[in-house]
């Protein structure tokens, strides 16, 4: 075949593409490569059929369009345009334009693909959140008790975020106070590496010695792997290997684990079900568990699993995490002082650290407070300077700024790194001059910075609409008796600051100014200032501060916040569900159903080998809203779930405020019940709060019986009617409850099987599994 080398398009950047001739491949048919532009390096095989080849070249668009353009050879003339998306090892096609000719000349003689962008920049919180928490309900699934096996457990109280531990275990009904500590890592899809060769690639493994390591590839089944190539995808069931945290130190960051490379061995290599291949990863965890309480002191330290208590995992955190705590401590008497209470942020992955409220005012509503602890860096002819970092993590190393609407303040401690002070000092000045004043006024220092999130937007430090924000800007923490006269000259940006730093020493009139800031917006009643704090006068009243706000929107929670309020709620579920003594008990499908079902949960009796599952809709709310002498809870989108059960929970504990010392409540309906209703107020007593729908989530708690005992009745129920129960409640097969896809997924996917035939005809496959997106 000659060479044959085109142009196509008139666009600035468009690329070229040769074809040549080469080796014969395995099928028969000659191969050829191409090269893309003038980068001979950027190539990809193809295979071609020596007959009517019509070369499609490759279009690349601008860098900043998320998506490139690559055409395929077909017979008779066909052409077919796809628009391939941002996906690094694995490929995903979505045919774009119009096909002409019939189907059944459609056959694809090559198909090529190029990799013109870099490979995407991370996941989004939600989404790592996801492949966290799926990782976890499956370690969850295979700690519970069975035949042969009398199961692990965790602790009641949660481990903080902070604490260094994922998960803690220890056998079920034991009652000695020593755990073992247990860190997860998990992927979410694997990365071609070569022909049948399937890589995974787990971030941040080392620094967890005395602790076990579980590595988890979740698969095709739980978030989403892609694959194009017919046959060469790998095994869809999730995967998982056990290491001791000292096995992982050599690793400086990132963790690759290969498909029968040196890390993916007998000894390593567990499984979740016992009829799986592998260990069982409960008699593993057990065994070591057993192995660490008989024989602690016969382990050598470099190879060791140490069992410790709670208490001391609640305190293990790292070094970031360490100066983190030690300025949350540095800022407490300002809290006190302000009349706040302060809580963590419900999820690590959120813009922002702790919620702080007034704490004489029950219906307030949290301020969302970002804490930063600055850093010695430079020192100018205007003094030292500290940095303060303001972005957030993207992906695994990505980092971007803040936006507006990340946070309500931004709180900057003082810096912790005295030796880098000391250091800048001794260079500009030299070793013997005395360091007395510098040991005063900085070493030590006092002072800190308070900008709300107006005020970062008008500084132009958080990103808002199309004004892109900093990744970090220097602050000025040196008490100095006058400014010099260069100063603003030579820091114009640090001395604008100047304005927005208060003093922690008592009685100060800096230090009272900035509570009455911060307490006026506590008790405003509003989750976000809209005004900047410049505008306040320190004797401006609550009352004209919630009317200066007056007319601000409600903000929703985040992607990852909506996520993390449904993980815990579901969790609680699980927990109401357990068998027990009295209670026969009910259980999960061991695959998950994909995050496209309507159905966000299939229940059965425990021990039940029917294909036949209870659909359950779970709605979820943080906490009580009050209005008035009311109580009441909101729920939305709770229509179009007919034939299901929806179950309504209230965390409540969220808040985490002293005040609120209530338990999590929940409300079971029919999902016929809201035939005619979208958005669900329940009413302390109302209408909808009746003892037919309140349930406890604790075995013997609630005025109308538990939530397990009415979800093991509604099952009966449903399964003593041919069709459905009075509800209208029936149960279905697992595959039905997979396909059973919500009306917002239905056009996408009417399409998708539109354009199967031609998959077909191009020898593709979808072997994808639904996106992990959240729903509504």
């Amino acid at each position: 075949m000659n060479v044959q080398r085109l142009m196509w398009g008139a666009h600035p950047r468009v690329s070229t593409m040769t074809l040549r001739a080469g080796m014969y491949a395995s099928n028969g048919f000659p191969s050829y490569r191409k090269t893309v532009g003038n980068n001979p390096g950027c190539v990809s095989g193809a295979i071609c059929r020596p007959q009517k080849v019509t070369p499609v070249l490759m279009r690349e668009v601008p860098p900043q369009t998320p998506w490139k353009w690559t055409g395929a050879h077909l017979l008779s003339g066909s052409t077919v345009l796809f628009r391939v998306g941002r996906l690094s090892a694995t490929k995903q096609f979505e045919v774009f334009g119009r096909l002409s000719g019939s189907l059944q000349d459609l056959h694809t003689s090559a198909v090529m693909t190029q990799e013109l962008e870099p490979p995407r920049r991370g996941r989004s919180a939600a989404s790592r959140m996801a492949v966290e928490h799926a990782a976890k309900h499956l370690i969850r699934q295979a700690i519970q008790p069975s035949e042969g096996f009398c199961g692990l457990e965790e602790p009641a109280v949660a481990l903080p975020h902070l604490a260094k531990t994922d998960m803690a275990l220890r056998p079920c009904g034991s009652k000695d106070d020593l755990w073992l500590p247990l860190q997860v890592k998990a992927a979410s899809r694997p990365t071609l590496r070569s022909y049948r060769n399937f890589a995974w690639v787990f971030e941040g493994v080392p620094g967890y010695e005395g602790m076990l390591v579980t590595c988890i590839a979740l698969q095709d089944g739980q978030i989403h792997t892609r694959s194009c190539f017919r046959g060469h995808s790998p095994e869809a069931k999730p995967r998982v290997w056990v290491f001791p945290g000292c096995h992982l130190n050599n690793f400086s960051r990132s963790f690759t684990l290969t498909q029968g490379g040196r890390h993916d061995t007998e000894t390593s290599r567990c499984s979740f079900q016992r009829s799986e291949k592998g260990r069982f990863l409960g008699d593993v965890l057990f065994s070591v568990y057993q192995k660490a309480l008989t024989r602690p002191d016969s382990i050598s330290p470099t190879d060791s699993v140490r069992l410790e208590s709670l208490a001391t995992l609640r305190k293990q955190v790292s070094p970031a995490c360490q100066t983190e705590l030690e300025t949350l401590s540095w800022f407490g008497p300002f809290f006190k002082a302000a009349g706040l209470e302060t809580v963590d942020a419900p999820c690590p992955s959120l813009p922002y650290d702790i919620l702080a409220r007034d704490a004489s005012h029950v219906d307030s509503k949290p301020i969302r407070l970002q804490m930063k602890t600055a850093y010695w860096m430079s020192w100018g002819n205007w003094g030292p300077l500290a940095h303060v970092n303001s972005n957030r993590k993207v992906g695994t190393q990505s980092r971007v700024p803040y936006t507006v609407d990340d946070f309500d303040f931004l709180l900057v401690g003082p810096p912790r790194n005295q030796s880098r002070l000391l250091s800048m000092h001794r260079e500009r000045y030299g070793e013997g001059l005395s360091s007395h004043t510098l040991e005063q006024n900085l070493l030590d220092p006092f002072f800190f910075y308070m900008f709300s999130s107006q005020d970062l937007q008008r500084l132009g430090l958080v990103t808002c609409g199309s004004a892109v924000g900093k990744k970090g800007f220097n602050l000025d923490f040196a008490e100095l008796p006058e400014i010099p006269r260069d100063r603003e000259s030579r820091a114009p940006r640090v001395f604008e600051r100047l304005s927005f730093r208060y003093s922690s020493k008592p009685d100060s009139a800096s230090l009272t100014t900035a509570v009455q800031l911060l307490s006026a917006h506590a008790t405003s009643h509003m989750s976000r200032p809209s005004i900047s704090i410049r505008q306040l006068s320190t004797s401006l009243s609550i009352r004209d501060v919630w009317q200066a706000q007056r007319g601000a929107a409600k903000r929703g929670r985040s992607a990852a916040e909506n996520m993390d309020v449904e993980h815990r709620a579901k969790n609680l579920i699980r927990k109401a569900i357990k068998p027990s003594h009295d209670f026969r008990g009910m259980e999960e499908s061991p695959v998950s159903l994909p995050a496209t079902a309507r159905a966000d949960m299939a229940l059965r009796p425990f021990g039940c080998q029917k294909d036949s599952w209870l659909a359950v809709q779970v709605k979820a709310t943080q906490c009580r809203g009050t209005r008035g002498n009311s109580v009441f809870w909101d729920f939305v989108h709770v229509d179009g779930y007919e034939s299901m059960i929806v179950v309504c929970v209230s965390l409540e504990e969220n808040t985490g405020f002293v005040a609120d010392i209530f338990s999590p409540l929940a409300w079971m309906f029919p999902g016929s019940y809201f035939c005619r209703l979208k958005h669900l107020k329940i009413t302390e007593g109302g209408q909808h709060d009746s003892i037919r729908s309140r349930c406890g989530l604790q075995r013997h708690e609630g005025m109308g019986g538990s939530l397990g005992e009415k979800l093991l009745s509604a099952y009966e129920e449903a399964a003593s009617f041919e069709q459905s129960s009075c509800n209208n409640t029936r149960l279905f097969p697992f595959r039905d409850l997979q396909s059973q896809i919500s009306t917002s997924f239905q056009t996408e996917m009417q399409t998708q099987q539109w354009f199967q035939p031609v998959f077909d005809a191009m020898g593709l496959e979808d072997a994808s599994a639904h996106k992990c997106m959240l729903k509504k």
